[in-house]
């Protein structure tokens, strides 16, 4: 090999490692979804109706809002801090436009300006929304449309792939809106507010101190999929218990029998409100969990969150944990059915089935870090509990026995029937002596 080869091999090479992504801000946060994970439910990834960010920027099939996210960037202007004209905000981003772009695991094939312009336009969307939303939807100038549109919208906002950097939110909010009447009110309290009346619907305790507590430790929440995820978590708790899965050897981690395979032993299914949709306990035969709530944007706001574990956190991956355990309580409409009952699940799909089909279908593509296995040692302990034939013979004992008054008048008559037969017995034995 020659010296002329070596140079233009070597030329080749520093030309490729000059065009790589610069990385000098943090590790990327926003991720284009693996094709073997896309095919398995394209439509749970996929924006249907809006496109924020670079990766579906201009897409043809997402145009029809762009119209309405124009008319959310002019009323951001006309509502947010009069010190500030388009000019200036446009000036703001273009300082912040490094570090974006190095939020991106992917290259953004879009020009300096392009970059800008659809950051401002898609961030005053967000943000004109939330804000609206939490202060006065009735008077939203657009709200007869917005209505229309409002549910496959929120949906779209909390993809992978559909994402800005949290930064340029929290930040344009804090300008626009920071010195105003609103001040008191932070956009973490209006994504907190939102994602409690859209997706959580009061069913766990939460306020803005415990979302300031989960924060990340390097301090910052990375988009909207982040932050729904450290919404849904309680990171002290689970690093602490952590501890307690990694003494557990590989060949011994368990997940949990079905609802119906429990119930049948006796475990009883109780809700309980919690400030963590990942709290799950188990005590004295009964299974304590968070009640949740299964409607559409259920399945793509799940799989988003699982992704984005798999790739940021794989080793602190408790949602995935979480979703691998109800995976394998629900493996029929009956298990689906003692849940709802129990108060455990408040389902809004058509039926049972399509619950179950959902919880089948969402771990394809997404491995669980088995070593790390979070609810090993409660499946374990409930696994043990089922297995134990006392708790499954109380169980056929109430059932067959004690049912309802009559048979339990019935059972006590033949136990107090066996027990002087007995004791005739005894006596006459005695008798004969």
């Amino acid at each position: 090999m020659g010296d002329e080869q070596i140079k233009g091999i070597s030329t080749s090479l520093r030309g490729k490692l000059t065009s790589l992504p610069h990385v000098g801000f943090s590790k990327p946060s926003i991720y284009k979804v693996p094709k073997h994970v896309m095919k398995v439910n394209e439509e749970c990834y996929r924006p249907s109706i809006v496109s924020i960010g670079p990766i579906y920027y201009n897409d043809p099939s997402l145009e029809g809002m762009d119209e309405l996210k124009l008319r959310h960037l002019q009323c951001f202007l006309q509502h947010g801090n009069n010190s500030y004209t388009l000019e200036n905000y446009l000036d703001i981003i273009r300082e912040w436009e490094e570090k974006a772009r190095a939020c991106y695991a992917e290259k953004i094939i879009l020009s300096s300006s392009e970059f800008i312009e659809m950051v401002l336009i898609d961030a005053s969307f967000i943000i004109f929304l939330w804000f609206s939303y939490h202060f006065a939807f009735e008077n939203h100038p657009f709200k007869d449309k917005m209505v229309e549109v409002f549910s496959p919208v929120e949906r779209d906002l909390f993809l992978e792939e559909n994402q800005l950097p949290f930064f340029i939110l929290n930040d344009l909010y804090d300008l626009a809106f920071g010195t105003s009447a609103y001040s008191r009110i932070s956009f973490i309290d209006l994504t907190c507010f939102f994602i409690d009346n859209r997706f959580i619907r009061g069913k766990y305790d939460i306020n803005v101190t415990n979302i300031s507590q989960k924060i990340g430790e390097d301090g910052t929440i990375k988009h909207l999929v982040d932050f729904l995820r450290i919404y849904f978590i309680l990171p002290s708790k689970l690093r602490q218990n952590r501890s307690n899965t990694n003494n557990i050897s590989h060949d011994h981690h368990q997940f949990p029998l079905s609802v119906t395979e429990l119930s049948a032993a006796g475990v009883k299914f109780v809700p309980i409100k919690s400030k963590s949709l990942l709290d799950i306990q188990f005590s004295n035969g009964v299974l304590h969990i968070t009640s949740f709530i299964i409607q559409d944007p259920t399945e793509p706001l799940f799989r988003g969150i699982m992704l984005f574990e798999q790739c940021l956190h794989y080793f602190d991956s408790y949602f995935i944990d979480y979703i691998y355990f109800l995976f394998h309580l629900i493996k029929s409409p009956k298990d689906v059915r003692i849940l709802v009952k129990n108060g455990i699940i408040d389902g809004w799909l058509a039926s049972d089935e399509e619950v179950v089909n959902m919880f089948n279908g969402i771990t394809n593509g997404i491995p669980i870090n088995l070593p790390n296995y979070y609810y090993s040692a409660i499946a374990k302990e409930l696994n043990a509990y089922a297995s134990t034939p006392w708790h499954r013979w109380k169980v056929i004992l109430k059932k067959d026995y004690f049912s309802h008054p009559w048979a339990i008048i019935s059972f006590i008559y033949a136990l107090l029937l066996l027990l002087l037969t007995l004791l005739q017995t005894i006596s006459g034995f005695t008798s004969n002596k």
